[in-house]
């Protein structure tokens, strides 16, 4: 395998003049790592395999030495041949090392800027790239290959910041503190593909026990998102354009509208267009920000930094955008302006960009993502110094927490949807897991099936309840057919959502103590309980919030059926409804008793007040401007596809010449939606 490479090239539309790089900014972007494809003929090369010296102690690791560049003055000289060497050393012993966060496939995820971008994941996690490891020629992946060229620049000179406007590197900033230090790496970094012998079963599964303290040691953990482009270029400027607005204050901006210029005139910044928007929206879909090893990496380290080809910014840093974008409630507006701009460009016809059937139909962007690896660090402590193995482990979710809020975190190796747990776990830390009676090690030579067992009578076993099955998926979604009907498949999303919160227990069965829990021969379980009621109506609501119909999907004739609407499963309960008062006991008996004063409540009241359990932010019962809240997404909703709409790009012709979308049912669905959102207000009867 040669190491030419063929770069990807995107695009995007800039606003204005302002948007075009300068000459200082170009002959920085100039010299950068892009995104890299993998070669056409990667099936026909070579793979290399390294000839791996066993470890000596249960707790050796080995770690890669990159060979630095004797000089580094143009892009040829990035990317010449990748030189390594490979050391052991013992964790015992406080190595000062780096190591690397990435993915081992495609860093793109599910959203693509052009449609020629989109090879098979087969082919982004294939070895298609030579690199020399003492004296031997070893394969790697192509996104791991990209990440080698930018690491070696970052250890041969100076990695540029993340922002656009300033152009300096981080020996220049004033930021001090445990993530703002000079952003260059160690001479030596642990990198999980080179150093562990994946064809070693045994080796690779001590490895995965010891990850947790491999990253709580680790100096620093850089974590590589993947080549530059215009993407990672749009989410600089956003990040610089914001930068005068007082983040602390995000709330105060939920009344601004992203696409209006006059929100950027009132605010005194610089104008945002969709196409930067979009290029934000696709740079926090890349594949890092939903896989599920990475909350490990990132959640126990000591000092984080984030790069982008040759730019890095840290871990506040990145938290802080999305925080302030969440808080500010324009990471909503960003979602739907790349809902509905992804697929047609200005002049409504379609645009080069794409992305898959999957996202459409279930797009994975997590935007309490950061803030959740957040809340892990701080519950581990990794703030700066060494995690500490008191105070801060009785801090740790149980593993059952840690499965539900990262659920729809992705993996190569279903298996992993449970592994990449167990470190950050209650049980973990206590040392339950070696426990006779309920042992749970990583073993890679168990079938998925097998793994998903033996986690959920762990669970089980140590809890002694069944809030377990709480995150079992509908029977209709499991993949692993051959699961007992009590074990929830991890390797497919749960699409519900359990009544369950951390800081407010719903506990029915309180007084009755531990659960009564058997497993029977071929997996069966046994439990009891006690019957307190019948499920008066399931009804499935339509895909969208308010509107009822059918839509017709891009590339294909198949019309789906979206079920009833919200309004027409309303009207199904009673107009008003008489419901006790919430009570604070979890003692069933008491609560009955507390229950004999009631309040009435609409339909619609009753609804949310169901969806939020009755239960926001510390509050019991929830306030009721989550009810208007509610409301004002919805009408917001509505706005914005009016807006769309009634825009003079996407005219009725040039929708029906796409195929895509029936301009008659775009309006009906509006003009049903704004009637709807009508009615819930009270303003119009239901029937």
């Amino acid at each position: 395998m040669d190491s030419s490479a063929k770069t990807i090239e995107i695009r995007l539309v800039p606003c204005d003049d302002r948007d075009t790089p300068s000459r200082e900014e170009l002959s920085v972007l100039q010299q950068n790592v892009y995104l890299i494809r993998p070669p056409e003929d990667y099936e026909s090369r070579k793979v290399h395999q390294f000839s791996y010296e066993p470890l000596l102690t249960p707790t050796s690791i080995r770690l890669v030495k990159l060979h630095p560049l004797d000089k580094w003055d143009t892009e040829m000289d990035i990317h010449r041949p990748i030189y390594c060497s490979l050391i052991h050393v013992d964790l015992d012993e406080f190595p000062k090392y780096d190591a690397l966060s990435y993915t081992w496939g495609d860093p793109l995820g599910s959203v693509y800027a052009q449609c020629e971008d989109m090879p098979s994941s087969d082919i982004w996690s294939a070895p298609a790239f030579d690199i020399y490891c003492n004296g031997q020629q070893i394969s790697v992946t192509t996104n791991l290959y990209t990440a080698l060229l930018a690491l070696r620049c970052r250890y041969t000179g100076e990695p540029l910041e993340f922002s656009l406007s300033t152009l300096h590197t981080h020996r220049e900033t004033q930021d001090t503190g445990p993530d703002n230090d000079d952003g260059k790496c160690l001479e030596y970094i642990w990198i999980d593909q080179i150093c562990i012998n994946q064809t070693d079963y045994l080796e690779r599964n001590k490895q995965v026990q010891m990850m947790t303290r491999l990253y709580q040691q680790a100096r620093k953990v850089h974590v590589w998102l993947g080549g530059y482009d215009e993407c990672a270029r749009a989410a600089q400027y956003i990040q610089d354009y914001l930068k005068p607005l007082d983040w602390e204050k995000a709330e105060e901006f939920r009344s601004y509208r992203i696409l209006d210029r006059s929100t950027y005139e009132i605010l005194g910044i610089r104008y945002i267009s969709a196409e930067q928007w979009i290029g934000l929206f696709t740079f926090l879909n890349r594949t890092w920000f939903q896989r599920a090893w990475i909350v490990q990496e990132v959640g126990v380290a000591r000092i984080v930094h984030f790069f982008c080809g040759l730019f890095a910014c840290n871990f506040i840093s990145l938290a802080g955008l999305l925080e302030f974008l969440k808080q500010s409630g324009w990471i909503e507006q960003m979602f739907y302006i790349a809902q509905y701009y992804l697929v047609y460009n200005d002049q409504g016809s379609r645009s080069g960009r794409s992305f898959s059937t999957e996202w459409k139909l279930s797009n994975r962007f997590n935007k309490h993502f950061l803030s959740q690896i957040a809340d892990i660090r701080h519950r581990m402590g990794a703030n700066g110094a060494m995690v500490s193995q008191t105070e801060d482990d009785r801090k740790r979710h149980p593993l059952l927490v840690l499965l539900k809020k990262f659920r729809i975190a992705q993996t190569t190796d279903p298996r992993d949807k449970v592994y990449a747990f167990i470190g950050l776990s209650k049980e973990f830390a206590d040392g339950l897991h070696m426990k006779r009676n309920a042992e749970f090690i990583p073993d890679y030579r168990k079938s998925p099936r097998d793994v998903y067992i033996e986690s959920a009578k762990f669970i089980m076993s140590l809890s002694g309840n069944l809030e377990h099955l709480s995150l079992k998926e509908d029977e209709s979604l499991t993949s692993i057919k051959s699961l007992p009907s009590w074990v929830p498949d991890f390797s497919v999303d749960a699409l519900h959502n359990p009544i369950n919160f951390e800081t407010y227990q719903w506990s029915a069965s309180y007084p009755f103590g531990t659960a009564h829990i058997q497993y029977k021969p071929k997996n069966g379980l046994e439990v009891r309980g006690v019957k307190v009621g019948d499920i008066g109506l399931l009804q499935r609501v339509g895909s969208g919030l308010v509107v009822n119909g059918k839509e017709k999907l891009d590339h294909t004739d198949e019309v789906l059926e979206t079920g009833k609407g919200l309004i027409q499963f309303l009207r199904t309960l009673p107009e008003a409804s008489f419901v006790g008062k919430s009570s604070k006991s979890q003692n069933m008996q008491q609560a009955e008793e507390d229950a004999v004063d009631t309040t009435e409540q609409s339909r619609f009241e009753v609804f949310w007040r169901t969806v939020l359990t009755d239960y926001f932010e510390e509050h019991h019962p929830a306030p009721n401007y989550c009810g208007e809240a509610l409301l004002t997404d919805m009408e917001y909703v509505i706005y914005v596809k009016m807006a769309i709409a009634m825009n003079p790009s996407t005219q009725r012709e040039a929708f029906l010449n796409t195929g895509i979308i029936d301009w008659e049912l775009l309006t009906d669905q509006i003009g049903q939606g704004y009637t709807d959102w009508e009615k819930l207000q009270g303003h119009y009867p239901y029937d």
